[in-house]
Formats: C-alpha cells, structure tokens, sequence
C-alpha cells in the first residue's frame, strides 16, 4: 500500500511541476523563487520516496525468495494430505 502512495506521490510532483513550468511569467526561470521551492521540494521528496521504493524492491525480492523455498514442502504436503484422504 506504502508503495502505491509513494507512486502517486511521485505522479503528484510531476504534475506540479509541469504546472509550474507551464505558467507564463515575465521572471526569468532561474529568477522565479516559487518555482525553485518547488523543484527544491520536489527533489527532496522523490530522493525519499526513490529510497522507500528501493527497500520495498528488496522486500519483495526477499519475500518471494522465502516464498520459493517453501513450495516443495507444500507439494510433499500435499501430496500426503491426499494420500490421507485417500486411505480413509
């Protein structure tokens, strides 16, 4: 869940910033203080959010690591589940 907030959070910034660019004004860019607030801020925040997403990819990889090893237990599981079943 964490991750898809951290997504939209990213798309939130993107679109803020277009926005930003795509006002006219007579200050030049390098001028326009709000404009460099935001992108100071932008950048701050999808450094953060770029940090989140890298943990929640190891995460993941872990989990399906853990989750790999514990399917041939499951399927002898299995297996003898039905082989129980069967007998009775």
């Amino acid at each position: 869940m964490e991750t898809s907030q951290n997504k939209a959070t990213l798309k939130g910034l993107e679109d803020t910033l277009l926005f930003e660019l795509s006002k006219e004004s007579d200050i030049p860019l390098v001028d326009n203080v709000p404009l460099i607030d935001t992108l100071n801020t932008a950048k701050a925040k999808s450094t953060e959010i770029g940090k989140a997403l890298e943990v929640a990819k190891e995460t993941n990889a872990d989990i399906e690591l853990n989750r790999e090893s514990y399917k041939e237990t499951a399927w002898r599981g299995s297996i003898l589940f039905f082989s129980m079943s069967g007998l009775s």
